[in-house]
């Protein structure tokens, strides 16, 4: 998905995002990466950044191996539903 670029005469929300993106990725010496953003469940940006390898590019279909960090998904994910009151720490299985 391509957010249209910007005008400017106008100043439209996320009209700086690519540029941000791209200023960070290359600072933090990251060879590639996708971003997506979602609002209020719409899916607003989607987009990849850099180098997937020597010869690809990144997009925003590219699969990243992402190692152990999705056991903090996991725990943020049911802290969330701990903060809603869906489950508890102490008493649900």
């Amino acid at each position: 998905m391509q957010l249209p670029k910007s005008n400017a005469t106008e100043k439209k929300p996320l009209a700086d995002l690519r540029d941000v993106i791209e200023k960070a990725r290359v600072r933090c010496g990251i060879p590639g990466m996708s971003v997506a953003v979602l609002y209020k469940g719409e899916l607003i940006f989607a987009e990849g950044f850099g180098k997937r390898n020597e010869q690809e590019s990144f997009t925003a279909e590219t699969l990243s191996l992402i190692g152990s960090v999705s056991k903090a998904f996991t725990a943020t994910s049911i802290g969330e539903l701990v903060t809603e009151g869906k489950v508890d720490w102490d008493k649900t299985p």
